[in-house]
């Protein structure tokens, strides 16, 4: 049941994301898809939680916003206007393979343990489409 949620669900965003690209540029689909997340979010946790965020907490998430939104869903939209909807998906997908790969070749970096591995190979059956 959570495979299928997931392959409709985070697959459809792919999809939704080309549909958008016909009328929108591609960092303005991706902002206002953040943006309106945001203004549902914060009132709603800041009204179940009464936890404001620090001036350091902002920092953070302001920068952490800048990178996913021009880097990773900007760049999946900015992508998507000459690849295929299901081939951005397949390679958002590699991204756990690519985070084990480059932490184990940087400096100090660590070799992947065999639960990494069996992780990495139970997430590569989802591929062989």
């Amino acid at each position: 049941m959570n495979f299928a949620a997931v392959y409709l669900l985070w697959g459809s965003t792919f999809y939704a994301m080309r549909i958008g690209l016909e009328g929108f540029p591609p960092l303005l689909l991706a902002g206002t898809r953040h943006l309106s997340v945001g203004l549902v979010m914060y009132p709603l946790l800041r009204w179940r939680t009464g936890v404001k965020p620090t001036l350091e907490q902002w920092k953070t998430a302001a920068i952490s916003g800048v990178l996913l939104l021009c880097v990773g869903n900007g760049g999946v939209c900015w992508a998507e206007l000459t690849v295929p909807s299901g081939i951005a998906a397949l390679l958002v997908a590699t991204v756990t393979l690519w985070m084990v790969i480059v932490d184990w070749l940087r400096p100090g970096g660590q070799k992947p343990s065999r639960e990494s591995c069996l992780g990495l190979c139970w997430d590569l059956r989802a591929w062989r489409y």
